[in-house]
């Protein structure tokens, strides 16, 4: 749990103005936050038509897409936008090693109850059903 804070605290010192807020008003451009875990469950993700979601398929496609303009280990220093140096997205284990952090800062459940959109802090950002294909990911294992 103390890594966790920590980590939530690294990105959020990082991460220039943004403001994670309780709530979200629903709109897919807010830029609140509700930081915790989705809670999604495989049986979430089956009930959605959000299955087989492999990192070939689908991980490492979003990375590239919304990460690793910060989390890449070849960026260093301002590149990185904040980004702890640890915390790189450019490999299947970069992510696997910090699968509960992303799923509280970036992904949302199928159901669409619990949405974290603290990350990436800059536009553009991934749409919700991204988001929900992330969290639906992590939660059957993040199978590669």
């Amino acid at each position: 749990m103390n890594r966790l804070l920590l980590a939530v605290s690294l990105v959020v010192a990082g991460c220039g103005d943004a403001r994670p807020v309780v709530g979200n008003t629903g709109n897919s451009a807010d830029t609140t936050t509700r930081v915790g875990p989705t809670g999604t469950k495989a049986a979430d993700c089956a009930a959605a038509g959000l299955t087989g979601l492999t990192y070939s398929t689908f991980g490492q496609a979003f990375a590239t897409a919304w990460c690793i303009r910060c989390h890449d280990a070849s960026k260093s220093g301002a590149d990185r936008q904040g980004a702890p140096p640890d915390h790189n997205f450019n490999t299947y284990l970069g992510i696997q090693q910090f699968k509960d952090e992303i799923d509280q800062v970036a992904a949302m459940n199928p159901t669409g109850s619990q949405r974290n959109n603290f990350m990436p802090i800059n536009d553009p950002r991934p749409p919700d059903e991204e988001r929900q294909k992330l969290a639906c990911w992590i939660a059957t294992g993040l199978t590669q």
